[in-house]
């Protein structure tokens, strides 16, 4: 194998992009001064870089547009049935996971849109009208390049499909958003998220091996003999490995009580875009090894729960569901004084533990243990929830000022 195609090295390559191009968008923005001011909501006390994003999403963005565009202008010819029959089980999933052109296109466009509505965000602030119109094209931009690849079997009717799918991509889009407000809470989650979708993914042709076998034969006969070898033989796990380096680079600078910068809108809207966008190509019933999209939901709960259970709580309160807040269970905890970092492990914690749930039901056959395993998930949230009451209840109140 040569260097540059082994999983470890395009990690690096990402790494080491995003790092300069972190660095370089932190003197940029000192320079011209595009800074998130801290206010009434904010957990940090100094002016901070808020285009972080560009680190992250530059990159992996020029890759997919690189791979659409030489899928535009020379499609690959199908295989023959005869070079079919030749091939295992796992050689036709792979293909299939390489000859993906409506993919690949569809995430660049879509990426590419989300990303520059973030960074005009980022720089002119944009109110919520002109946002969402910038939300709603880049979701239809996508969900048309997808066409007829993706239906779940979920949706009766190709009009009730489209309006779910673009209510997934901006909801969550939007989620992801309004989750970033601590340092390395966002990128940690997308790095984990990332690489559980990377790992499931690629381990449905090998469901019946982990089944059969303990843990052990697992790391040294599929993951480090097969798994890995074949992650670059499509462009989807290409791009990934990329864009897990990018992040990774892009916390060097974030992941610190006092961070350097900021990831913005244009680094949330990307990362939320692409996560809300592989849940729809690898959940429908069309793709080969295709996945529930239970299993989806499970990985990344930790922040829809937390985002619904926030805005059913302001609902309830009668408050302004579009106001800024800092009424997120993470953002609870923190104003009850706990630190930074223990706050992070504890949403760390629950990434953990959801991906766990995630991966495990890849494993199961029965649509009853798949739910299972979401309302263990589920659970897991309910139990942090009650430990923000917790913390609450024992946070020392501030005593009144006698009267004169």
């Amino acid at each position: 194998m040569n260097w540059l195609q082994h999983p470890v090295m395009v990690l690096l390559i990402g790494f080491a992009a995003s790092l300069a191009l972190t660095w370089i968008s932190i003197h940029v923005a000192n320079h011209f001064d595009l800074k998130a001011h801290p206010d009434h909501r904010s957990s940090h006390t100094i002016p901070t870089p808020r285009i972080g994003g560009i680190g992250i999403a530059s990159l992996p963005l020029m890759a997919l547009a690189w791979f659409g565009y030489s899928y535009w202008i020379s499609p690959e010819s199908s295989t023959s049935p005869d070079a079919l029959a030749a091939m295992s089980t796992i050689e036709i999933y792979l293909l299939m996971l390489q000859r993906g052109p409506e993919f690949i296109i569809a995430a660049a466009c879509g990426g590419v849109v989300f990303y520059i509505v973030g960074l005009w965000d980022d720089l002119k602030n944009l109110k919520p009208i002109p946002k969402f119109i910038g939300q709603f094209c880049g979701a239809i931009i996508a969900l048309v390049w997808l066409r007829d690849k993706v239906y779940f079997e979920l949706a009766y009717s190709r009009l009730l499909f489209w309006a779910i799918a673009f209510c997934w991509i901006v909801c969550f889009v939007n989620a992801f958003n309004f989750m970033d407000g601590m340092n390395g809470k966002a990128g940690v989650f997308s790095a984990f998220a990332l690489s559980s979708v990377l790992l499931i993914i690629y381990n449905i042709p090998f469901r019946d091996y982990l089944i059969g076998h303990d843990i052990r034969e697992y790391f040294d006969n599929v993951l480090l003999r097969e798994l890995f070898p074949q992650y670059l033989k499509s462009h989807f796990g290409l791009c990934q490995l990329l864009l897990i380096g990018s992040i990774g680079g892009f916390l060097f600078f974030n992941l610190r009580p006092k961070a350097k910068i900021f990831m913005g809108d244009c680094g949330s809207h990307f990362l939320g875009f692409i996560i809300a966008f592989e849940a729809l190509a690898f959940s429908d019933s069309l793709v080969v090894g295709r996945l529930p999209l239970l299993i989806f939901i499970t990985l990344t709960l930790p922040f829809t729960y937390d985002v619904t259970y926030t805005l059913i709580k302001r609902l309830r309160e009668g408050k302004n569901v579009l106001q800024a807040h800092r009424e997120h269970l993470y953002q609870r905890l923190m104003i009850c004084g706990m630190s930074h970092m223990r706050v992070l492990a504890i949403c760390l914690g629950t990434y953990l533990l959801c991906a766990v749930l995630a991966f495990a039901s890849l494993l199961s056959l029965s649509i009853l243990l798949r739910l299972l395993y979401f309302l263990g998930a589920l659970l897991c949230m309910i139990i942090y929830t009650f430990y923000v009451f917790y913390c609450e209840s024992r946070r020392p109140q501030p005593s009144s000022a006698a009267e004169g």
